[in-house]
């Protein structure tokens, strides 16, 4: 971890191919960029494309290296021993191993070994081109406070998705009847139509049944956030306690699933 720069979210969209390495900004400075899998080998692979994926910045004697990952779990202080006798089975970058917790074995890399050697093309390339050629994922926020909807709208567009907006419910049901979307994050206080309305109208629906809605309302009481499941909602979040990654995490497990089930 004394290596660790820092750990970051990195979309597709965000890897440039310098040639054939894969590169990142962070920090405003161009990065190489691996996977896991690139530098372990077989039998590990790449994570499928994600609309975000983690990485891990780690630098070694003024050179850095953005590691692509499947998931941060933890950080831990362990006991190294040597792995002797291992044959291939252990990856070459190693530093030796570890006894967990939970009764199983780490193998602990070395990562300074890894920067230095880790220079060529990069496969990670091949999944930023993927993106580029996917459709943005279409969301619809509806909010009569303009200071919410910039809000909301600023932090879904810089995650990559095609934001349209609406004034009230009134005006959302307009553009959910005439556009093709994938979600709808809608406030519950607004004049016209309200979220609930909305959401109930949305429902009933047979076009738009099945479109995933988020209501994010300022409203915290039990009886509101049982109204707003009751009528439909597939999420409720609180402005009060309004954290983007959760907005965000909420969208990417609601449109996963709308995906999965069509």
């Amino acid at each position: 971890s004394a290596a660790v720069v820092r750990v970051m979210r990195v979309a597709p969209r965000e890897i440039a191919s310098v040639d054939g390495r894969a590169m990142v900004k962070v920090l405003g400075t161009a990065t190489p960029a691996r996977t896991m899998a690139e530098v372990l080998g077989p039998p590990f692979r790449d994570p499928e494309r994600r609309e975000m994926m983690q990485a891990v910045v780690a630098e070694s004697a003024g050179r850095r290296l953005a590691l692509i990952v499947d998931d941060i779990v933890d950080e831990r202080e362990l006991v190294l021993r040597p792995v002797e006798n291992a044959g291939d089975v252990v990856p070459g970058w190693t530093v030796g191993a570890a006894l967990l917790g939970t009764g199983s074995i780490a193998v602990v890399l070395n990562v300074a070994a890894i920067i230095h050697e880790e220079t060529g093309p990069s496969s990670i390339v091949a999944i930023a081109a993927t993106d580029k050629n996917t459709r943005k994922m279409r969301i619809l926020v509806a909010d009569d406070s303009m200071t919410s909807r910039a809000l909301e709208s600023s932090v879904l567009g810089a995650a990559g998705f095609e934001v349209l907006t609406a004034v009230d419910g009134a005006a959302a049901w307009r553009v959910i009847d005439r556009e093709q979307l994938d979600l709808v994050v809608s406030d519950v206080e607004m004049p016209n139509l309200d979220g609930f309305s909305l959401t109930e109208r949305i429902r009933g629906n047979a076009r738009t049944a099945r479109l995933p809605v988020i209501l994010v309302t300022s409203l915290d009481s039990d009886e509101q956030r049982a109204r707003g499941l009751s009528a439909g909602a597939d999420a409720y979040i609180t402005k009060s306690g309004f954290d983007q990654d959760v907005l965000l995490d909420t969208v990417r497990m609601l449109i996963g699933a709308q995906a999965a089930r069509k």
